[in-house]
């Protein structure tokens, strides 16, 4: 709840939060989303496909094809959209992570999808450390509770 705003949904959660400032920015938010729309129903159509097995060894060596585009889109910037994380950088990220558990070499000749991998993964460590931080006073308070009513004796 966002004042008169009330939104249910994680993905529109996350476009309201985080879909981009510049006119610019928004266009490659809506650019990545159909991109990664596209690449998740390739790769749901093989992975559920009752001809799966055979079907993986071709999918495996068109991973490359799939994987340039994010690349060259990518490009130098640190985000997607830019300088700045937006819902599509967790879109994103979570498409690339399952393609490189699916092949944990299908990202080695993209060192900027590399690199985006693991600035990602730092800036949510640093998120969850933050958060850790912020409830770590409340936590102390919260035991602090509990012993003191472990201790107190109850009046009946």
């Amino acid at each position: 709840i966002d004042g008169a705003h009330k939104l249910t949904q994680s993905n529109a959660i996350l476009r309201y939060i985080a879909r981009g400032e510049t006119e610019e920015e928004k266009i490659r938010v809506d650019v990545l989303e159909n991109q990664v729309l596209d690449v998740c129903m390739q790769k749901v159509r093989i992975c559920y496909s009752p001809d799966f097995e055979k079907l993986k060894p071709g999918y495996l060596k068109e991973i490359p094809e799939k994987m340039k585009p994010f690349s060259e889109f990518l490009g130098k910037r640190p985000w997607f959209a830019g300088d700045k994380l937006t819902y599509m950088d967790f879109l994103a990220y979570d498409v690339l992570d399952l393609y490189r558990i699916f092949d944990p070499k299908c990202l080695d000749e993209f060192p900027n999808l590399k690199a985006f991998l693991s600035r990602f993964e730092v800036s949510l460590l640093i998120l969850v450390l933050f958060f850790i931080s912020f409830l770590f006073p409340l936590l102390q308070n919260a035991f602090l509770v509990l012993e003191l009513k472990l201790r107190t004796p109850a009046i009946c």
